[in-house]
């Protein structure tokens, strides 16, 4: 790291090693919680002020006049959690023995070690770049027990093959380089130790991921920060991240949880991030109290996830995101198996093209979903279930079901009220309608009931028509029953270029003005 000083006694040993061609070594790295003194001179220092812990050398490595030292610190045996401020470099002096080789000031980039206790742990390690002058060999006392162990800088040495390996453990990409695949095997370290008991962790865009360690009086920064510490495992435990309102200029994934246990984010106020996936998880939205409105540009959950959202989150879209194993441009999309519960205010904005995909044997409950100049409001396929209790949707196509979709108004019969609207003949007056079973939009059930008095007289063989019913699926005819067989000749549905029409032909003549009245009854399926 830059700024490390050389201290006068390391300056004495560079001198002696020269004069005597021996080897400079580096027996220990330090850190600790102390600070310079005020106008010390940092190349006075003798030991660190305030000695916390020693941390583990993995690597020494040297050119010309300069040495790179790799140290580690980790929670293992860290009772308390602290804040590294301050870093020393030990080496052997032939006279004195061990001296303070070098001394790094901390205090305006600090580092956190999370005690071992802690249900977070954390991983510090540090490069020290320090002169040695013109000494031919440099050592140190390396830790077998480092995390890793370098011979040399392998950090941007390229894989080029590959041997076989489990796809649960961390597996190198051919042409990553070494620092890459080494920061795979640290996140599947820390990610196979679970949650040890309930943990509270706090995010404020007015933060610090590097200063802080997530109390309330020391938030972090990200969300996404706060989700990555946390261990996959969560061992049934509950690990909640309360997040200050405000904007966060972020994207958040939030990756194979699964469902030991329950992560929450918990709103103490508006919070507008950027796109939001929820992949392998079980995660649950709420408030500190009152309303709180979450602003996301869009939201995928998918892979056995489930989302539920309170009914004092309100969730708000403000784009659409190309999502290319799951389609193209929705705004939400909850998919493969995966299920989400939203009890608030769900309203689509920013997108004019889709709004919410259903897909693959999803289920998803949205108590009032607002939208508007969207192509498809909800796209519901392969087996999946939606329903709502209210839907204030603007669309070319407010509702859209394929393979098995189900859409549902959660009315608590899906059985509609009667339906009069948009039904007329000229010959009588109408009464009753239809009603569907099953879906509001789509596929249902029909069934008629219409009563229709006569206002003119009809003529034995002439058709008359009625409008305005569903269409049927499957066949462009459909019987219709008459309650007085006598006077019907004929009576059925047709689909007349796309339009479905009722024609009634008696088999006498009608008197208009004698109060008769002919009774229709049907039942089929629609998909309109």
């Amino acid at each position: 790291m830059a700024g490390t000083v050389i201290t006068t006694k390391g300056l004495q040993l560079i001198a002696k090693l020269v004069a005597s061609g021996t080897v400079l070594t580096f027996t220990r790295a330090s850190v600790g919680t102390g600070s310079i003194p005020a106008g010390y001179d940092p190349k006075n220092m003798t030991d660190l002020s305030s000695y916390k812990m020693d941390g583990s050398i993995s690597s020494c490595s040297s050119s010309t006049d300069e040495a790179s030292i790799i140290m580690q610190i980790s929670s293992v045996g860290v009772e308390t959690g602290f804040t590294i401020t301050e870093t020393g470099l030990f080496a052997t002096d032939p006279d004195e023995g061990e001296i303070l080789y070098a001394y790094l000031d901390l205090t305006k980039d600090p580092q956190y070690v999370y005690a071992e206790d802690s249900a977070i742990s954390k991983f510090v390690e540090m490069t020290l770049i320090v002169k040695v002058g013109s000494v031919e060999t440099v050592t140190a006392y390396l830790n077998p027990k480092s995390l890793v162990t370098r011979d040399g800088d392998i950090s941007e040495t390229v894989i080029e093959t590959l041997d076989t390996v489990e796809d649960k453990y961390p597996v190198p990409a051919a042409g990553e380089s070494v620092k890459r695949f080494f920061g795979k095997v640290l996140t599947f370290i820390k990610s196979i130790r679970p949650l040890t008991a309930d943990t509270n962790i706090y995010v404020s865009n007015t933060g610090s991921d590097t200063t802080g360690d997530g109390t309330i009086t020391r938030p972090f920064r990200n969300i996404q920060y706060a989700i990555d510490i946390l261990p996959k495992d969560l061992g049934s435990n509950t690990a909640t991240i309360t997040v200050a309102g405000g904007t966060y200029n972020e994207d958040l994934d939030i990756l194979n949880f699964g469902n030991n246990g329950t992560l929450m984010l918990l709103l103490s106020g508006n919070v507008t991030v950027g796109h939001v996936t929820i992949s392998g998880s079980f995660i649950i939205i709420n408030s500190t109290g009152g309303v709180k409105e979450l602003s996301v540009s869009s939201l995928t959950v998918t892979n056995n996830s489930n989302l539920n959202a309170w009914g004092e989150i309100n969730i708000t879209t403000t784009s659409s995101k190309s999502v290319t194993t799951l389609g193209v441009n929705y705004s939400m999309i909850i998919a493969r198996s995966s299920s989400a519960y939203m009890s608030g205010v769900t309203t689509i904005t920013g997108n004019s093209n889709m709004g919410v995909r259903i897909h693959t044997l999803s289920r998803v409950y949205i108590f009032s979903l607002a939208g508007s100049g969207l192509t498809t409001g909800v796209a519901v396929e392969t087996g999946s279930m939606f329903t709502y209790y209210s839907a204030s949707i603007s669309a070319t196509k407010k509702f859209f079901q394929d393979s098995g979709g189900i859409i549902i108004n959660s009315n608590g019969t899906q059985i509609s009220g009667l339906i009069t609207s948009g039904l007329s003949c000229t010959w009588g007056t109408i009464s009753g309608g239809y009603r569907r079973i099953g879906n509001m939009s789509g596929y249902a059930q029909i069934v008629v009931s219409i009563r229709v008095v006569l206002t003119q007289d009809l003529t034995a063989g002439t058709v008359y028509t009625l409008r305005g019913l569903p269409a049927p699926v499957d066949t462009p005819y459909i019987a219709m029953a008459v309650d007085d067989v006598y006077r019907t000749r004929s009576c059925y549905l047709n689909i007349n270029s796309g339009d479905p029409v009722l024609y009634f032909i008696p088999a006498i003549n009608l008197p208009g003005n004698s109060g008769w009245s002919m009774n229709f009854t049907t039942t089929y399926i629609t998909n309109s």
